[in-house]
């Protein structure tokens, strides 16, 4: 009885997370059909295919200008809420239980507060110090928003490690910047990556700082969208956005490949 009752759960958690998994991904299967249409405007099914809105989306400097400015600000912002957030993670784990846990919870405030809130106060601050609409600005404001889930990533990535090796390369000579790099670091390195594709698709695809932050000559990509949106209605939007979701996988199957590369380099270490 008891291992029917287990198999029930399993099949209706099974069925849930089924159901969930394609009320999350029906808005993108409805999208990505209707960036191939050829009508003019949206509809679904399309009665027609073309790449006509994909070739309406390179051949327009705005739109261009837009996505070549929302893979740098991602890329700039990949790499600093990395460094930043595995420095945050070795601190928070140097520090006593109790004020290990403040330390947490402060880290994870950007993800408590709502986005508009923090959205005008960086615009406020920005304003002052003529960071509005430069790449400067966009990394340092989008890296607030990321930082969080890098911290609990690298965290994860660090629980895993035996103290013992630590010791050991301490024992026997090593600096703390040789057992960061030579020990840590690449035990950790999953974790790492983890946080740095979350980082990268977390800036890519944020909204909403990037709407105050932006500039007539200088938005994000998903800023560039909403402003089309409100001036004219065209399946070029549909193809922006199959060209973000794009991305996005991208990222993430460039860590399904390497995630078991690292996971056999770790496994030949030990042997």
């Amino acid at each position: 009885m008891r291992t029917a009752g287990i198999r029930q759960r399993r099949i209706g958690l099974g069925v849930v997370s089924t159901l969930v998994a394609l009320l999350v991904a029906l808005p993108t299967l409805i999208v990505i059909p209707m960036s191939f249409t050829g009508e003019q405007s949206f509809s679904f099914p399309p009665q027609s295919w073309s790449l006509q809105w994909y070739r309406s989306f390179f051949q327009s400097q705005a739109w261009r200008s837009s996505l070549i400015f929302s893979l740098e600000v991602a890329c700039c912002v990949t790499v600093l809420a990395t460094v930043v957030g595995i420095l945050i993670a070795l601190g928070l784990r140097r520090l006593p239980g109790r004020f290990a846990s403040v330390g947490q919870s402060v880290v994870l405030i950007p993800i408590i507060i709502p986005a508009i809130v923090t959205a005008i106060s960086i615009y406020e601050i920005f304003l002052r110090w003529h960071l509005s609409g430069t790449l400067l600005g966009f990394t340092l404001a989008q890296s607030t928003v990321v930082l969080p889930f890098v911290v609990l990533s690298v965290g994860v990535g660090l629980s895993r490690i035996n103290p013992r090796l630590v010791q050991a390369a301490a024992t026997l000579g090593a600096r703390p910047v040789g057992v960061f790099f030579r020990v840590i670091l690449p035990l950790m390195l999953p974790a790492v990556l983890t946080a740095m594709l979350l980082a990268f698709v977390g800036s890519l695809d944020e909204p909403v700082i990037a709407l105050f932050l932006s500039t007539p000559t200088q938005m994000t990509l998903p800023v560039q969208m909403y402003d089309s949106m409100l001036q004219v209605t065209d399946p070029t939007i549909a193809a922006a956005s199959s060209i973000l979701l794009a991305l996005a996988v991208f990222g993430g199957l460039i860590g399904l490949v390497l995630l078991p590369y690292l996971r056999r380099s770790r496994r030949a270490e030990r042997a």
